[in-house]
C-alpha cells in the first residue's frame, strides 16, 4: 500500500488549495473524516498531479458544509482560466463534499475527495456530457487513481460500501457482513 507523502499540509496551504482556518465563509469546520481526506489526499498525490491541481487553484472553491448547516447562501467568488490571463471562466467548479460522508470510513471519503479532485486535475469539463463521455471520464479518473496511489483506498471503499448495501437489504449480517 503506498502511503507516500510529498508535502506537508503548510505547502498545501501556501499553494492555495487548504486553508486550515477554512474558507473566507468560514465553511470548512476544523476537523472531521472529510478535512482529514482532505489533508491526506493533498498531502499524497504524487507531484505531476499536484502541480496540475495547483494549476487548477483559482478555477474551483471547496464546499464542505458543517453537518449542522441547513441551508446556506454561499458567495462563490469568481473564478478565472489560468490560459487566459485572467479572463473570468465560464463557469466556477465548486467541490462539494457532503456532510454524510462523516458517517462514512476513512476509505470510502479518502477515495470520494481523491476522486473529485481528480475531475479537476484532469480538467473535465463536466457539463452536458451524454452517457459515453460520462463513462470515458469516469475510466480517466479510475486510472489517475491507479497511478497516484489511491487504488487501495478505492478497492477498500467499495467492498466497504458493497458491504453496506448487501446490509441495507438483509443480505448480510450487520457485524460479520457474510449472509
Amino acid at each position: 500500500m503506498d502511503r507516500r507523502t510529498y508535502r506537508r499540509l503548510d505547502q498545501c496551504a501556501a499553494d492555495s488549495l487548504w486553508s486550515e482556518h477554512g474558507s473566507a465563509h468560514g465553511q470548512l469546520p476544523r476537523t472531521g473524516r472529510r478535512q482529514q481526506a482532505i489533508r491526506d489526499v493533498l498531502c499524497r498525490l504524487p507531484p505531476e498531479p499536484y502541480s496540475q491541481l495547483r494549476q487548477q487553484a483559482g478555477r474551483f472553491q471547496w464546499y464542505v458544509p458543517d453537518e449542522h448547516v441547513l441551508g446556506q447562501v454561499y458567495p462563490l467568488p469568481a473564478t478565472y482560466d489560468p490560459s487566459t490571463n485572467g479572463t473570468p471562466a465560464p463557469h466556477a467548479r465548486l467541490l462539494y463534499l457532503s456532510p454524510t460522508l462523516e458517517h462514512h470510513d476513512a476509505p470510502v471519503v479518502v477515495t470520494i475527495v481523491a476522486h473529485e479532485l481528480a475531475h479537476i486535475i484532469l480538467d473535465h469539463d463536466l457539463y452536458d456530457l451524454d452517457g459515453r463521455q460520462s463513462a470515458h471520464q469516469e475510466s480517466e479518473v479510475r486510472a489517475a487513481m491507479r497511478m497516484w496511489g489511491f487504488q487501495v483506498d478505492a478497492d477498500r471503499a467499495d467492498m466497504i460500501l458493497f458491504c453496506q448495501v448487501l446490509q441495507a437489504a438483509g443480505l448480510a449480517h450487520p457485524r460479520t457482513g457474510v449472509t
